[in-house]
């Protein structure tokens, strides 16, 4: 019994840090983005996660990997900048796994920040999260989990006090 309580515990942990950890890093100012392509393979792959905060252009330099948007807001991209136009503010980009820089040099205004941190994986759970039918799959794990742990914790105050000798 002991056990299935213990596992329950680190489910419900594990549940939970995974919701700070696609919640809480955007009160310090950070975007949470779930890739969904390899370009950046090995270094970000699909279905990780990576939080970019928002910097100055003049503080971008080759190497750096930034998050842009292209095609008026409607695509994120997430590559490494290659080379920089200061004079006309545009970056060129490269994913780490394309063999020739992106066609398009950016513009510094598309940048949304510099990828900070990476979680690996964790973009399937935020995917999943961004659609109703995942919310609703997410809120049924979760409440099955408190239904399980009381059911537990109940089954074991039970089991217990019928053990107990009486002292009289």
């Amino acid at each position: 019994m002991k056990l299935i309580k213990g596992i329950l515990d680190l489910l419900m942990a594990v549940f939970i840090f995974t919701g700070i950890l696609l919640s809480v890093p955007r009160l310090w100012g950070f975007q949470i983005y779930a890739v969904t392509s390899g370009s950046m393979e090995p270094k970000i792959r699909t279905g990780d996660v990576i939080y970019v905060k928002q910097v100055p252009f003049q503080s971008l330099e080759p190497g750096d990997v930034i998050t842009f948007s292209m095609n008026q807001g409607r695509t994120v991209v997430t590559h490494r900048v290659e080379k920089i136009d200061v004079k006309n503010g545009l970056l060129q980009t490269k994913g780490d796994a394309n063999k020739e820089t992106d066609p398009t040099w950016i513009s510094g205004d598309t940048v949304r920040g510099e990828v900070q941190y990476m979680v690996p994986r964790l973009g399937y759970v935020a995917m999943m999260a961004a659609t109703l039918s995942g919310k609703l799959f997410l809120m049924a794990v979760f409440l099955w989990m408190v239904a399980a742990q009381i059911v537990v914790s109940r089954v074991h105050m039970i089991y217990f006090s019928r053990r107990r000798l009486p002292f009289s």
